[in-house]
């Protein structure tokens, strides 16, 4: 069987996923000194929907000011969150292995992604930039654990002998984890904030570099493996260091497979669906196959709840009383396209597609409804307003208008 179909054969689920109480250990982070299960979370737990997302989606958050005041609220330590200078960057995300669950992929919580904010927050001062560098960071790191476990499929494949679960096992320190993985994954995020981009972040080189030097002071407080990822963010140490790993992961996991006589010359690295030469942004990080788990674990009433949103996919949107009145035939065929996009699953809805972004000044809570504006057409400076009603599915067009007429761009810098 061919990796892809292996991958394709275990990856059953798709959008809302509920996993039963027996299996609700995916849901904190994984503990050190407890083997290579996280903890279990909370046993009278019966059920826990989570977004299993594609891999293009981004985070939507709600209002600026209650965005940072989320942040800001999350940066102060609870008991109950992993604690990132004994469990290193896994205590913010993890990555949980298709060979030991048919519960497996990322998991991205939303504490940890706004905790990961926090370090960004001052640079940017833009909290929806704050928690996109977090996001993307966060699946850099994680998307490294992904990418070993396709690497041992395909050697388990080719040697038909099982390596993942014996490999890691055999490398895996008193603490817990696996000192050789954490340091490629973590080398793996490093290296995505030293590629910052000013024209994808919108952010100049001191930014970037006090956001660099940020991630590298956190991950230095970090335990063994995760404090040794800035050893190897070159692209000659990076593609080394994970090449020598794989081979020991395959060593160990199975002594006797055909491959390991080779003496590590074989470059295993090319196995992983990662890149390896240069820096890179998440985009070239091919972990399309890979499930995203994105959970609300906010404690309700503690102010960080109802900021991070992701919308998938709006299926079928009502056109309101007199909204098509505003949509002239100039605008009419760019409207059915917005929709048409919406309802497609597969294409991004950030920013530098259809901007489309909660409304929040157009909220009615008396009518369960909650308000969103989208772009239309990528040319006109054309906006859509469209009101989600919370609970039952339905979304309802309500207003179309120019931009600046709608209020966008009041307050643009």
């Amino acid at each position: 069987m061919s990796i892809v179909n292996l991958i394709s054969t275990i990856k059953t689920i798709n959008n809302a996923v509920v996993i039963p109480a027996s299996d609700s250990w995916h849901l904190t982070p994984p503990s050190i000194g407890s083997g290579s299960n996280p903890a279990p979370q909370n046993n009278s737990l019966s059920k826990t929907i989570i977004d299993n997302l594609e891999s293009s989606y981004r985070p939507i958050i709600d209002a600026e000011d209650k965005a940072s005041s989320a942040i800001c609220i999350a940066s102060d330590f609870r008991p109950e969150w992993g604690d990132e200078r004994r469990l290193g960057t896994d205590a913010l995300a993890w990555y949980a292995s298709f060979h030991r669950t048919n519960y497996w992929g990322i998991y991205i919580p939303y504490t940890g992604l706004l905790r990961f904010a926090y370090n960004f927050l001052r640079v940017t001062q833009d909290p929806n930039l704050a928690i996109q560098l977090a996001w993307d960071g966060l699946l850099a790191h994680e998307s490294m654990h992904y990418g070993v476990d396709v690497a041992c499929a395909q050697l388990e494949v080719i040697s038909n002998s099982p390596i993942y679960i014996n490999g890691q096992s055999s490398l895996r320190s008193p603490q817990g984890h696996v000192p050789d993985e954490e340091q490629v994954a973590e080398a793996a995020m490093l290296r995505f904030f030293k590629s910052l981009k000013l024209k994808n972040y919108g952010l100049n080189k001191a930014e970037r570099e006090e956001i660099f030097n940020r991630v590298v002071e956190k991950s230095l407080q970090a335990p063994s493996g995760y404090c040794d990822g800035i050893k190897c963010i070159s692209p000659k140490s990076f593609t080394k260091h994970l090449n020598s790993y794989l081979y020991n992961l395959g060593h160990l996991g199975s002594p006797s497979a055909s491959f390991v006589s080779t003496n590590n010359v074989l470059e295993l690295s090319g196995l992983a669906p990662i890149a390896t030469s240069g820096f890179y942004s998440p985009s070239s990080v091919n972990y399309s196959e890979c499930p995203i788990h994105v959970f609300d674990d906010t404690p309700a009433n503690s102010g960080m709840s109802n900021v991070i949103h992701f919308i998938t996919q709006i299926p079928h949107i009502e056109e309101g009383p007199g909204f098509m009145d505003k949509v002239v035939p100039k605008y009419l065929n760019q409207w059915m396209r917005t929709k048409e996009l919406l309802g497609n699953p597969s294409y991004p809805k950030n920013k530098d597609n259809l901007d489309f972004k909660r409304w929040e000044k157009e909220d009615r809570p008396e009518n369960n409804t909650r308000a969103w504006s989208v772009r239309v057409g990528k040319t006109t400076n054309m906006r859509a307003h469209i009101d989600e009603h919370i609970g039952s599915q339905r979304w309802v067009a309500t207003k179309f208008d120019n931009a600046d007429k709608m209020g966008h761009h009041k307050n643009r810098k």
